[in-house]
């Protein structure tokens, strides 16, 4: 299955996102972007696998799909500077 949001970024609940963060300081030195609110932190590279996967389950009540994403599926790699450009935000109010 592919999905395909049509968007360049993942937005998840407020709640999640902020345990999604939490998850991902634990191992990165990361900061906010101040031209467009988006964490950088450092990295080892696209296949960098100490990024939380981030679970994203699509469905109803009755059937459920899960869906996995590895740090390389939600970031841009920064050659230059070694970072890693989280591409998911918190969901607009």
């Amino acid at each position: 299955m592919i999905f395909d949001s049509g968007s360049s970024l993942s937005y998840i609940p407020k709640k999640s996102y902020e345990i999604f963060i939490k998850e991902l300081k634990k191992n990165h030195f990361c900061k906010i972007r101040k031209d467009d609110e988006m964490y950088e932190c450092n990295c080892n590279g696209i296949n960098d696998d100490t990024f939380p996967k981030l679970s994203v389950n699509v469905g109803s009540d009755y059937v459920q799909h899960w869906f996995y994403m590895k740090g390389m599926d939600y970031m841009i790699y920064q050659k230059y500077s070694k970072t890693c450009v989280v591409l998911v935000k918190s969901e607009l109010a």
